[in-house]
């Protein structure tokens, strides 16, 4: 077996322990939508007038931020960011 038939075994391997909502099984996927997060880089963030960049990247190293690091990329939920500004005992903790 080749490389990429090995490769296609596992994808496929992991493709059959994905869970969908019951909807999606229908070709209905509109229910997906509600739950995918609006991730973006500290630079977008900053670009939004929200905060400045320093700041972010500060929040980030403290852990106040809710984000996901990938290498040297940080992604910002900004969703739940925008929650936690709106509640300002939540960066403070």
């Amino acid at each position: 077996m080749n490389q990429s038939q090995q490769n296609l075994k596992s994808i496929s391997a992991i493709a059959k322990t994905i869970v969908l909502p019951e909807n999606c099984s229908k070709g209905d996927f509109s229910s997906l939508n509600q739950t995918i997060p609006t991730m973006m880089t500290i630079r977008e963030v900053a670009k939004t007038g929200l905060m400045c960049e320093y700041t972010l990247r500060a929040l980030v190293k403290q852990g106040k931020v809710p984000c996901v690091k990938a290498g040297v990329k940080v992604l910002i939920n900004f969703e739940l960011f925008c929650e936690q500004l709106n509640n300002p005992q939540q960066l403070c903790s």
